[in-house]
């Protein structure tokens, strides 16, 4: 009877430390790709904008005010893409 309960113990241990391993890993794995969570995407310039609800007409030129303030930046990188998340709260 002893080593019955002892495996049964065992096997929701390995089952739970499985569980947290995948939860984890998922976890990680939307830290890493977030662009699965927004359903909604456009592109300027060196600009990806992600988000949740589709975007106002004025992203445009707020994208061509934030690349311009990087122009004039140190830290430009021409060949850099940037990758926004915008985030709405619903």
């Amino acid at each position: 009877m002893g080593r019955s309960i002892r495996r049964r113990v065992r096997r929701w241990l390995c089952a739970g430390g499985a569980g947290v391993v995948a939860v984890a890993a998922l976890y990680l794995l939307l830290l890493a790709f977030p662009g699965a969570l927004f359903a909604h995407h456009a592109s300027r310039g060196a600009f990806r904008v992600r988000s949740d609800e589709p975007s106002d007409a004025r992203i445009a030129a707020t994208l061509d005010e934030a690349a311009a303030r990087l122009a004039r930046s140190p830290l430009d990188d021409p060949n850099m893409v940037h990758h926004v998340y915008i985030c709405n709260g619903s």
